[in-house]
């Protein structure tokens, strides 16, 4: 137990696997009573209530009281964490700084008035050619003339570094065509409301102002197929029991997102006989003997599909 004079503790509670567990920790190490406070906050329950909410002017904290809230916010993830390293809460307030500034800057969606109905709002994405329903949470909800944005906010590597708008395009379908890049897309294709766009917004203050955003708006009938040609090969594998663990991709290489994989320890990724068995499984067959393996199949082929040349 951790001796402190604190009695009472006032918690914001958001129902989620952080604050649940919070809860119990303050107890114990504490010995304080544990108030856990829900509050609302005017947004919209879901992505279709918000669509008819008024929109609201974003007023950012100043410099002191942002600073404040990420060394909080540091302190916290440590103790989730079990670390206590002197000096590393402010460490990581230190180096969220910049990407918080960065998305003051690049979030906003509207020249006049204000646009913000919600944060980490529900909705749901139709995809009747599957008779598939997707439900997505979404970081941020904006109205812009009367139809959505969606926002998804990322602080890693750009979908395309580029310099041509025309470039970029491209690498944004591809990754589509290829199933890696989905979110936006099931944001701009939602029937939950009138949504515009769908977009990534990078916080990388390093990146490009040109490269931060990639949108995908809702009458893009291109970026439409791409995403329900690669929904497809998923969700067909998925229907026929044919995942398989993904211990390299065709060209024999591990996936990049295997490095922060919350189970990766538990994963066949270290065995080598298994990533030879894939290989070699794999290259030995053009089509599949069955409909299970054809999806699996078309599931492992995935990562090399490439846009066809316009006529």
């Amino acid at each position: 137990m951790i001796m402190s004079d604190t009695k009472k503790v006032v918690l914001a509670y958001s129902g989620g696997l952080d604050t649940s567990v919070i809860v119990p920790w303050l107890k114990e190490n504490y010995d304080c009573e544990v108030i856990a406070m829900l509050a609302d906050v005017g947004q919209g329950e879901d992505l279709e209530a918000a669509a008819t909410a008024e929109a609201v002017e974003l007023e950012w904290p100043t410099d002191e009281a942002l600073d404040s809230l990420l060394l909080e916010a540091a302190e916290g993830t440590l103790v989730e964490a079990g670390l206590a390293l002197v000096g590393l809460a402010r460490a990581l307030a230190l180096r969220a700084r910049p990407f918080l500034d960065a998305a003051r800057e690049r979030a906003e969606v509207g020249e006049v008035g204000p646009t913000l109905l919600g944060v980490e709002l529900p909705g749901e994405t139709r995809v009747e050619a599957l008779d598939l329903e997707l439900r997505f949470r979404a970081d941020r909800v904006d109205r812009v003339d009367e139809h959505l944005v969606v926002t998804d906010y990322k602080t890693g590597r750009p979908i395309s570094k580029a310099s041509t708008p025309k470039t970029r395009r491209k690498n944004l379908l591809e990754q589509l065509l290829r199933g890696s890049a989905l979110q936006a897309a099931v944001y701009a294709f939602s029937h939950s409301a009138p949504v515009a766009q769908g977009r990534y917004v990078y916080l990388n203050p390093e990146i490009e102002e040109n490269c931060a955003i990639a949108s995908i708006d809702a009458d893009d009938d291109e970026a439409r197929s791409c995403f329900e040609q690669a929904l497809a090969r998923v969700i067909g594998a998925w229907r026929s029991g044919s995942f398989f663990p993904r211990l390299l991709d065709p060209r024999g290489r591990p996936f990049s997102e295997c490095e922060w994989c919350a189970v990766r320890t538990a994963c066949l990724l270290g065995d080598s006989g298994a990533r030879r068995r894939l290989e070699r499984w794999t290259s030995e067959r053009e089509a599949g003997e069955s409909p299970a393996e054809s999806n699996l199949l078309e599931l492992w082929r995935l990562p090399l599909e490439k846009l066809e040349p316009r006529k």
